[in-house]
């Protein structure tokens, strides 16, 4: 069963961002520091937030809504259904690879500035 993960948003001001959701009550679970953003994994009530903010001048966008699923195929299934793939289409069509948290994951574009990501629990 699809589960809800997490979601990342992009954000102009790291710091003060991750100051701003402090105040709401999230805790910073960590930070990082990538070539082209940094990034922050927040967590309130169990509940899972990232924001990137961008260090290229290009100003990219990062913002994607993340699900948790078990096996391959409910994601295979779920995609057929709601974007008409013929059946034909693997997993490993959607060029999976391991996210920072180590963790299976593809992720589908939607448009210029917005991403689904389906990432295999743990």
């Amino acid at each position: 069963m699809l589960q809800f993960d997490h979601i990342g948003i992009t954000v102009y001001d790291l710091k003060k961002a991750i100051h701003f959701y402090q105040k709401m009550g999230y805790t910073v679970l960590n930070i990082y520091q990538e070539d082209d953003y940094q990034w922050a994994v927040l967590s309130l009530h169990h509940q899972t937030l990232e924001l990137f903010q961008s260090t290229k001048e290009t100003k990219e966008r990062f913002d994607h809504i993340a699900y948790q699923f078990d096996e391959e195929e409910e994601v295979l299934s779920f995609l057929k259904k709601t974007m008409l793939l013929p059946d034909d289409v693997t997993f490993d069509d959607f060029e999976p690879f391991l996210g920072r948290l180590n963790r299976k994951t593809i992720s589908i574009q939607e448009g210029s500035d917005f991403a689904i990501q389906f990432i295999k629990k743990k």
